[in-house]
């Protein structure tokens, strides 16, 4: 019996059970749908989060206070960490590579405007900011000016907050000191979205309009624009070395933490390499158990067609023909459930991308997934095909 005959009598075992073949396809396209729909949502943020750090460049770096451990941890409050001084600010000026430092308060303040009330996210930056680091776009007007009262406010905060849209030109209160809004911005997504709901405004106006809430002026954040050429990793450690000289620190005990673009991405991908891990692994869960219920449906195969085997081993068929029919059968039993299962991944990995979820289906991917499918299909054929080729001709014949 050459390959092809094979293929053939697979093919017609599969068509006279065709409510069998369905059922145990079925375990395979979950899996197959599962792993490719998962990964690629996977594959998806990791590639939309590297093009979001790729748009801030790599000449910049961040410093914020608290150490690294207190920054990750969900219990950690920002009043228990020393804030970042005016003199610390100057003195990351000051060091070699480095071209212009803003430093940036956050914090909640009051806002009253045509006669309504309420709290708003203010963030107070040094004036210049938004021209060295490009994150956000105007929709109308222009940035705030150093010690001028001027406001920027989020798409969200100007349109739909208050039952008076808010207008370039128009003023606003923010704890009781009056603001004059010199800019709107357009709507933001991603890593920026939150800007929407936010007013931007000089840090120095800020901190006058805290009062006796920032008695000093204290940064939450300081954002470092590097000259051209200048290596970030080299800068960040003169500036931890500078700081932990000022706050008379040492490296186990340093209150703040510097933050590169090396280390934005490293950490973003790791977070992101080991979600693909278990969201793979879990998809893999529903695959084992398509394999599994292939292994059943072959070794019921093997009991019903006993007399088949019989009979094809009388007519010539040897042991490896047999066990070869039956893993083939198998093995096509994995791969037609896996090209489904990869048309229903590439169909959720359509709607998700519509919905605005971002992913990333390859060829790769595809390939890997039909690749597995067969696989598990052959593999789980393979002991049920062992036992078949094992039969001796005369008592499959007899058998009823």
């Amino acid at each position: 019996m050459g390959h092809l005959d094979l293929v053939n009598l697979a093919f017609s075992s599969m068509r006279r059970k065709q409510l069998r073949t369905w059922l145990t396809v079925l375990g395979i396209v979950i899996g197959i749908g599962a792993i490719v729909s998962l990964v690629s949502i996977g594959q998806g943020l990791q590639e939309y989060l590297n093009q979001q750090m790729n748009a801030l460049g790599t000449d910049y770096l961040i410093v914020q206070p608290g150490s690294l451990q207190s920054l990750t941890s969900s219990s950690s409050v920002m009043g228990a960490v020393k804030p970042l001084s005016e003199n610390e600010r100057k003195a990351i000026e000051s060091i070699g590579g480095v071209a212009k430092v803003y430093g940036e308060i956050d914090d909640t303040m009051s806002i009253e405007f045509s006669g309504q009330q309420g709290r708003v996210l203010a963030v107070g930056d040094t004036p210049g900011i938004f021209e060295a680091f490009p994150f956000y776009t105007l929709a109308s007007g222009r940035f705030y000016t150093a010690g001028s009262n001027e406001v920027v406010l989020g798409s969200d905060l100007a349109n739909n907050v208050f039952k008076k849209k808010v207008r370039t030109g128009d003023a606003i209160k923010l704890n009781n000191v009056t603001f004059r809004v010199v800019g709107i911005l357009e709507e933001q997504s991603g890593l920026y979205a939150s800007a929407n709901s936010v007013a931007l405004l000089d840090v120095g106006d800020m901190s006058r309009a805290l009062g006796t809430s920032r008695v000093a002026l204290e940064y939450d954040q300081i954002s470092a624009k590097l000259q051209p050429g200048s290596d970030a990793d080299a800068v960040g450690t003169a500036i931890e070395e500078r700081l932990r000289n000022m706050r008379h620190e040492t490296n186990d005990t340093q209150d703040f933490t510097v933050i590169t673009p090396a280390f934005i991405t490293n950490t973003a991908n790791s977070i992101l390499g080991t979600l693909n891990l278990v969201l793979g692994g879990l998809a893999a869960i529903s695959l084992v158990v398509g394999g599994i219920g292939i292994a059943n449906t072959m070794f019921m195969s093997v009991m019903e067609r006993t007399r088949e085997i019989g009979t094809l081993k009388a007519i010539g068929a040897t042991d490896r023909a047999i066990m070869e029919l039956f893993i083939i059968e198998s093995g096509l039993l994995g791969i037609v459930g896996g090209l489904l299962g990869c048309l229903i991944g590439l169909g959720v990995s359509f709607v998700m991308n519509q919905f605005g979820v971002p992913s990333k289906v390859d060829l790769s991917l595809v390939s890997y997934a039909m690749l597995f499918s067969f696989a598990v299909g052959m593999v789980s054929g393979l002991f049920p095909a062992r036992r078949a080729s094992q039969l001796e001709p005369v008592e499959a014949l007899r058998y009823e």
